[in-house]
């Protein structure tokens, strides 16, 4: 599958990706990126029928950069759905991204077997489940203390302060403190360090408390534990006020000087357990005698015509592609994964893959259009639009992808060579071609493989082109092989 606007791409693509990006437009209390553990996923069948079984799946994922260890994932909120394993399962640990080996921070997923109520009438019920884990949050700065003619001669500039914090869901900073200024024939310095400890994250501290506080003093050769001069911390532990959850720390303590300027290091440290909540998830229970919703309609399984694995993907299709993006025609789907990969989900498409390698090693200083993004998985998504991770990319979206293609909409996505992952973002963008082209096959097929700009413009001839021939030969095949005709499963409207 190919983009649609390589030349204006790569002229116009000059984007900076910043890790500790948010999502929400700025509110910082919609942040992810930066903030602990961030809830990748949480899906299941958005409809099922009266006592049917179905599965439930949560994808956490470490976006901070300390540990998140003792991890538990509670389906507090059934709505008189059944759990059939564990409702709490849990997580030892999840490593952090480590940024300059370009690491992804560690995921996990917990998956429910549930089964809906036994009802008469359609009713939607609500799931929500809550994670909690403990997670640390560090800051450092620095202060100087020096006397007032030194001071007065070099200017405060000459003593340059700065403070950081590490990112979690709760951020501890220290406040950058100016010099502090010694008279003559003083022999030491009354200083004050001010903390803040804040939730940023989108979740709550349990029991508004942090422990396991220090701060430690280093300087002059010597290493000093401060935390007992901070009245407010009590045996390492401190309450958070409000709905916010903050709190300010002043600490003070007397240094020794002599003559010349002194620079000391702060560093804090502190311990809490959090937790975040997953938005409620509706799921739509039919009435009835409990029979599955695949008795309605029945999508039979092909058989593998030439040995390829289709087998180990159809249910997925038909849970995915049909049943959650609503593309009805599982055997299109089927025959488009055939064709980009065999329906090998470790597929990748090696030209791409080695253009974007040799640009990175520095044999080339043309960038692909595609990025770190070359076609990959079971439908060969490709291109930051399309294939992005977590999120397809907003630069230039008007530009990239048709207008039925809704970025909010598109499913989260953490590794392109997941099979499922893959299919709810290929299905994804599937469907808006399909609404873009009134549910022309020929159409999207074609948009999907060569770009909808160029099949819009009539670059293309959607009917009698190499990848639709081969495309539609295989759904045909499928639907041969099942007993189907072209009419139960129209390929043009």
């Amino acid at each position: 599958m190919k983009s649609l606007n390589k030349l204006l791409v790569i002229s116009l693509l000059a984007i900076v990706l910043i890790f500790s990006g948010c999502i929400g437009g700025g509110d910082r209390k919609n942040q992810t990126f930066g903030s602990g553990l961030n809830v990748i996923s949480f899906t299941a069948l958005r409809q099922v029928d009266s006592a049917e079984q179905f599965d439930l799946d949560l994808v956490v994922q470490n976006i901070g950069d300390k540990d998140a260890t003792n991890i538990q994932a509670d389906l507090f909120q059934t709505s008189a759905i059944t759990i059939l394993n564990n409702r709490v399962q849990t997580e030892s640990r999840l490593l952090p991204p480590d940024i300059e080996k370009g690491i992804e921070g560690e995921d996990t997923i917990f998956s429910w077997s549930l089964q809906a109520p036994t009802l008469t009438e359609d009713q939607t019920k609500s799931l929500q489940a809550r994670i909690t884990y403990d997670y640390t949050s560090t800051a450092t700065s620095n202060l100087y203390i020096v006397s007032k003619a030194e001071l007065d001669e070099k200017g405060a500039h000459a003593f340059p302060t700065y403070s950081t914090s590490s990112r979690g869901p709760v951020t501890l900073s220290i406040v950058e403190m100016p010099p502090f200024k010694v008279t003559s024939g003083q022999t030491n310095a009354r200083v004050q360090v001010n903390l803040i400890i804040e939730n940023t994250g989108f979740g709550r501290v349990v029991n508004n408390e942090v422990r396991d506080f220090a701060i430690v003093l280093k300087g002059e050769g010597t290493e000093r534990d401060i935390t007992n001069n901070c009245p407010d911390i009590v045996s390492g532990r401190i309450k958070l006020y409000g709905k916010e959850q903050e709190r300010s720390i002043r600490c003070s303590l007397v240094l020794p000087f002599s003559e010349t300027a002194v620079s000391y290091i702060v560093e804090a440290e502190m311990g809490y357990t959090y937790y975040i909540d997953t938005n409620p998830l509706a799921v739509r229970v039919k009435g009835g005698t409990g029979t599955s919703s695949t008795t309605v309609i029945t999508y039979r399984q092909p058989a593998s015509l030439q040995n390829e694995p289709i087998g180990d993907w159809w249910d997925d299709i038909v849970d995915i592609c049909v049943d959650k993006w609503g593309l009805r025609d599982p055997y299109f789907i089927a025959a488009i994964v055939k064709k980009e990969s065999w329906f090998d989900a470790s597929a990748f498409n090696a030209g791409e893959k080695q253009a974007w390698e040799a640009y990175q090693s520095g044999q080339t200083t043309v960038k692909p259009w595609h990025e770190e993004y070359y076609g990959k998985g079971l439908m060969q998504i490709t291109g930051p639009w399309i294939a992005g991770v977590p999120r397809p990319s907003t630069f230039e979206w008007q530009y990239n992808m048709p207008p039925e293609a809704i970025q909010t909409q598109a499913p989260v996505m953490t590794d392109a060579y997941n099979g499922r992952q893959n299919l709810d973002r290929g299905c994804w963008y599937m469907k808006a071609l399909l609404n873009h082209y009134g549910n022309d096959q020929y159409k999207a097929a074609t948009a999907y493989r060569f770009g909808w700009q160029g099949t819009d413009a009539g670059s293309f001839d959607p009917y009698d082109n190499n990848y639709v021939n081969d495309v539609f030969r295989y759904k045909s095949e499928y639907l041969q092989n099942v007993g189907y005709t072209e009419n139960q499963f129209p390929s043009r409207p």
